[in-house]
């Protein structure tokens, strides 16, 4: 080879070499803009809690965490040694302090707003789903075919305190802050894979989990028209439900969860604790001013009778599904 021609190739491949690098800028650019206003900070996840995807995605699930930051990244990371992890992680505070306390650094063109933390990038599988279960997703698929999203609410759970104090009956608010983020990311993610389905992880693991609970910003996403609540202004009293056997009510309760969403299995389907998870369930996602009306009061949801509860659940229901 000439010396000309070596000089030529080796310009050649610095050009290229150039490219390359404007075009990966060019792409993380428009990949930051698609979420408007809200900087994107990537940690991956170790490679044992995600695989590659090969099923669309149908559904969207909100998670919440209430451990501490570091702790609650360790965990969905795979590095606390759980075999668990999320596509997204909304943390509490903003960029500028999330960077902080996670001892990082990361270029920020919002300091002061809420960042999205992507652990497991959506083109794969993240392990946040577990056994569930949701009419419209494929049986025993629900992580392949769904997206995770993790909002950070320290002390969810009494998950700030030692394990053996942890309860998932304790709900507190979340950061208000975290709400344009939520709601930019349910967005985006909707748009790009043209999703339907936006559940709480309470209601596809209906008593194995609380979260994210009736505090969460469910009032805000049905603005987005993603999920549907009970409208209590058109709530209509049935006389005829109050003088209904409690057997007759469960049976009626069953039918209108499953007409909602909700997958109940044949050994599920009687009186008692099994039916009542899925009853409690309802009203984290479906119902959430009832709950906290109930909380506000002084009382445990879980201790309200159970006959005004699935009465509330029929009445309520029919502004949902009709």
């Amino acid at each position: 080879m000439t010396k000309q021609r070596l000089e030529s190739c080796v310009t050649l491949s610095k050009f290229l070499t150039t490219l390359f690098f404007l075009f990966c800028a060019a792409y993380h650019a428009s990949a930051d803009v698609e979420l408007e206003g809200v900087d994107l900070i990537k940690i991956p996840a170790l490679k044992a809690v995600q695989r590659t995807r090969e099923s669309d995605v149908k559904a969207l699930i909100y998670h919440s965490m209430g451990t501490s930051l570091k702790k609650s990244i360790e965990i969905l990371t795979g590095k606390a040694g759980y075999t668990v992890s999320t596509h997204y992680f909304i943390p509490a505070v903003s960029g500028r302090e999330f960077l902080e306390k996670m001892e990082i650094e990361h270029e920020l063109n919002y300091p002061d707003r809420i960042p999205v933390v992507e652990l497991v990038s959506p083109e794969n599988v993240a392990f946040h789903a577990g056994n569930s279960a949701w009419k419209g997703v494929t049986k025993e698929r629900m992580n392949d075919e769904s997206l995770g999203i993790e909002v950070h609410c320290p002390g969810y759970a009494n998950g700030l305190e030692d394990a053996d104090r942890w309860d998932f009956d304790v709900f507190v608010p979340f950061n208000k802050s975290q709400k344009l983020t939520i709601k930019t990311l349910t967005m985006y993610l909707r748009d790009k894979f043209k999703i339907e389905l936006f559940l709480a992880h309470s209601s596809i693991a209906p008593g194995r989990k609380t979260d994210p609970g009736p505090f969460f910003f469910w009032e805000d996403l049905k603005q987005l028209e993603t999920v549907k609540l009970v409208d209590e202004r058109k709530i209509i009293a049935d006389a005829s439900l109050r003088k209904k056997a409690l057997g007759e009510l469960f049976r009626k309760a069953k039918d209108v969860l499953t007409e909602i969403g909700f997958v109940i299995s044949d050994d599920e389907d009687r009186e008692g604790v099994y039916l009542l998870r899925y009853i409690d369930s309802y009203f984290l996602q479906f119902d959430p001013f009832y709950w906290r009306q109930k909380n506000e009061s002084g009382c445990i949801f879980r201790d309200v009778d159970t006959r005004e509860k699935i009465i509330r659940l029929l009445e309520g229901a029919k502004t949902i599904v009709g």
